[in-house]
């Protein structure tokens, strides 16, 4: 299923298979199990982003401080520097999100709806420019970039490792939710080709902006913003909830 991304690094199986042909002196094929498989993966650090911005009186960002606790800087380089209209939200489920990553520049707008019974989100439209430098093969960039959109889908709305004392609960896809065909949106892919520059990364800055993407909308939907990924049905449903009882 997909690709195999991390799996491919560490090779266990590889080096379990090897041990085992020795023992043997016989060829030896390994093969694990779903749970196996989400035990021995790799999965990313609990991370922390804090920043804190402000606007001068023309609404233009002066300010910005950014640190990352735990997970690296790496595409984490500030891509502001224009100015910036506050608004309140418009409940329409209306946002964007900017990145910067491996050489490519990349904006991304996108419009959602969310359920607030439910509390379930589904991303609707989304537009991604990106300035890649010299586009060698268009229709491939496209692919990666409609690819890493459905993959972020995962990441901003349903992907989540649970623990209970150490040990890991999702071991299964009856728990472990990844994205399905039914939840991909009209995507619009616009590439600058820009022949100034040798030939940039085409697939992974796409999804560099997925999570801020989905918080965009869902805050511009809700009028909550959410400080945490991924925004489950629970988890959205507990803020609108809260609002509730604010109020």
């Amino acid at each position: 299923m997909g690709g195999g991304f991390g799996g491919k690094t560490r090779n266990r199986q590889v080096v379990e298979a090897a041990r085992l042909a020795v023992l043997t002196e016989k060829p030896v094929q390994v093969a694990w199990t779903r749970a196996e498989e989400f035990f021995y993966d790799t999965f990313r650090p609990a991370a922390v982003i804090r920043i804190a911005s402000g606007l001068s009186s023309s609404n233009r960002m002066v300010f910005w401080d950014y640190h990352v606790h735990y997970a690296g800087d790496r595409g984490a380089i500030s891509c502001y520097d224009a100015p910036h209209q506050r608004g309140a939200p418009s409940g329409k489920g209306r946002g964007m999100a900017c990145g910067i990553y491996k050489g490519t520049y990349v904006a991304a707008l996108g419009e959602a709806e969310v359920d607030k019974s439910s509390g379930r989100c589904r991303l609707k439209r989304v537009v991604f420019a990106q300035d890649m430098g010299e586009v060698i093969n268009p229709e491939g960039a496209r692919m990666q970039i409609e690819g890493y959109v459905m993959m972020g889908l995962g990441y901003a709305f349903s992907e989540t490792i649970r623990f209970r004392n150490g040990e890991i609960i999702d071991l299964k896809f009856d728990t472990y939710q990844i994205p399905t065909f039914s939840w991909m949106p009209k995507i619009t892919v616009l590439l600058i080709d820009n022949p100034d520059i040798g030939p940039q990364e085409g697939g992974e800055p796409a999804i560099t902006c997925m999570g801020a993407l989905a918080a965009n909308v869902v805050f511009d939907a809700t009028g909550i913003r959410f400080n945490e990924l991924p925004l489950t049905p629970e988890r959205v449903r507990e803020g609108l909830k809260s609002v509730k009882k604010a109020t």
